[in-house]
């Protein structure tokens, strides 16, 4: 996937710098951890600007290892055995609501620095973080574009940024919560310091946002793009799983977000992972036709059968430069609620905020600050809304996503960055064989048989009923004595199956135990009547000829 900017770069930058042995034991730069109390009226904004919300927010960095999948081989290209875990490295960014009494702040740098331990899990020392630190300064200039004579004075720039206060404090005590969660995938090999202003914003408000690198199969680098999805979708499934273990981490409510190729591996793990209630993209190449073709091929994946709350910011298609836009996904969802809301006046990468912060260095126009900073407080705010109206279960954040649908796009510079927004109601999604069949075994025959007609009035031509599915809980049911629940069942077996035997077999059986003969005797020549194969008929008539023989 070509890019508009290199997601990579940090990636780039930290791979120019030699590693130390694995056995060479360095200490961690200096923390800057000082107790004191908190000043909640004097707590700083959040950039660009914004009002956090009540929480204090802390981040903490999560090394782990997903022990089922590989990321390096067993042995090296010489026959010698790895050294180290050759599991795959996840290390999990955490940005979460705080108690009031914090230590000091950290600085945007140390967000930048967590990049030195994403695929090896050692400290960095001092010296190595202050190279990271000057191979960043000496790329991004040539990545804003600018010309020779002017980069010493952005790398000063970025210096002065880099020592700005971030919101969040390390390793602060969380609130007791339990908070809903969100898990987010960066753009192509990406970084989630890219986006920590954002998180920042979100745990302030209440919620626990944890973020995992853009990576790879078997590199820190995507090596296999189609490979990536599952890969990626992976990823952030292992980063649910053990933000799970935490007190302060609701997990019956997980949401996600995903900024550009992320905004697609996200979709991937949204459509599949049942404990995801909304997905969030940014510009995602969910919304790009050659990407898309990507996760169309994914098998046992359906545009139609993503069933979660959806919201997606992008570029306007008539501005977008970075690639020209598809909205079939937006177009196929028919389950769950779905938002689409299009910015005019920005690109791709401007929706990555941290990495925007940067950017904005370069430039000399007050009015166009002003107008990107705008954009993305309006970022935040449309994730806050939708997560509270779907994670947290405001109503009235939800009535406010869809009255603002309902307007026309702004027209001129004075009605902000938003051009259009959509809104499509989700219908109730299709019910699931395996759910029918719980119905059936939990709630009984007639409930099953209530909920399957109305259903099938909605879906006709529904394959709810299987006699290779229902025919075992009948059995299990005959088996148990309950040969009125089992007559139930089979009476539900044949509304779905009417053509089909099987039901009318069974029935006579549950009939001939009850002592029913007249009525044992009716299904069997009803099989008959259906013209069904030889073997069946031998069968229905062998069965008579007992029952009637039985009677004299």
């Amino acid at each position: 996937m070509t890019r508009a900017r290199s997601l990579g770069t940090l990636i780039l930058a930290w791979s120019l710098i030699p590693p130390i042995p694995a056995c060479q034991k360095e200490p961690r730069a200096p923390d800057r951890s000082v107790e004191r109390p908190a000043d909640l009226s004097q707590r700083p904004r959040i950039w660009p600007d914004a009002d956090p919300g009540p929480y204090e927010v802390g981040y903490r960095v999560l090394h782990e290892y997903d022990t089922t999948r590989t990321f390096k081989p067993k042995r090296d290209y010489f026959g010698r055995p790895a050294e180290g875990p050759i599991a795959r490295p996840i290390q999990i960014s955490v940005w979460y609501p705080a108690a009031a009494s914090v230590p000091r702040r950290m600085k945007l740098e140390d967000y930048y620095f967590t990049t030195a331990t994403e695929t090896d899990f050692v400290p960095p020392s001092a010296e190595r973080l202050k190279i990271l630190k000057n191979r960043l300064k000496n790329i991004w200039p040539i990545e804003f574009r600018i010309p020779p004579e002017g980069r010493a004075a952005i790398r000063d720039k970025i210096e002065a940024a880099f020592q700005e206060e971030a919101f969040a404090v390390k390793d602060a005590a969380p609130e007791n919560g339990p908070f809903p969660l969100i898990v987010h995938m960066p753009g192509y090999d990406g970084s989630p310091a890219d986006h920590a202003e954002l998180f920042e914003f979100l745990a302030s408000h209440g919620y626990v946002v944890a973020a995992v690198p853009n990576m790879g199969r078997y590199r820190r680098e995507i090596d296999d793009e189609a490979a990536s999805l599952d890969v990626q979708a992976r990823d952030l499934e292992f980063a649910v799983t053990r933000m799970a273990e935490f007190p302060w981490v609701d997990a019956s409510r997980v949401g996600t977000t995903g900024m550009s190729w992320g905004g697609f591996s996200n979709v991937l793990f949204g459509e599949r992972d049942a404990r995801v209630d909304a997905v969030l993209t940014l510009d995602g190449a969910i919304t790009m036709p050659e990407e898309l073709k990507l996760i169309e091929a994914v098998p046992g994946y359906s545009h139609q059968a993503f069933d979660k709350a959806y919201m997606q910011l992008l570029v306007t298609p008539a501005e977008a430069k970075f690639r020209p836009k598809d909205l079939r996904f937006f177009d196929a969802l028919e389950y769950g609620d779905a938002h689409m809301i299009q910015f005019r006046g920005v690109d791709h990468d401007e929706f990555a905020c941290g990495y925007l912060r940067l950017r904005n260095l370069r430039e000399t126009d007050p009015e166009r600050i002003a107008d990107l900073e705008e954009f993305s407080r309006e970022v935040y705010r449309c994730a806050l809304g939708f997560f509270d109206a779907y994670l947290k279960g405001d109503d009235n954040a939800r009535d406010l996503l869809i009255e603002a649908a309902g307007k026309p796009g702004g027209a001129g510079p004075e009605d902000g960055p938003i051009v259009l927004r959509r809104f499509k109601k989700g219908r109730p999604r299709p019910l699931k064989r395996s759910e029918f069949v719980d119905i059936l075994k939990s709630r009984g025959a007639a409930e099953a048989a209530r909920i399957y007609a109305d259903y099938s009035r909605t879906h006709p031509g529904n394959d709810l009923i299987l006699s290779s599915v229902i025919g075992p809980v009948y059995m299990d049911t005959f088996e148990s004595g309950d040969l009125k629940e089992a007559l139930a069942i089979c009476e539900l077996w044949r509304t779905g199956r009417p053509d089909d035997p099987g039901p009318l077999f069974s029935m006579a059986r549950v009939y001939a135990a009850a002592g029913e003969t007249d009525q044992a005797i009716a299904c069997y020549e009803r099989i008959l009547a259906m013209g069904v194969p030889e073997r069946q008929a031998a069968t229905a008539r062998t069965r008579l000829e007992e029952i009637r023989a039985k009677r004299k």
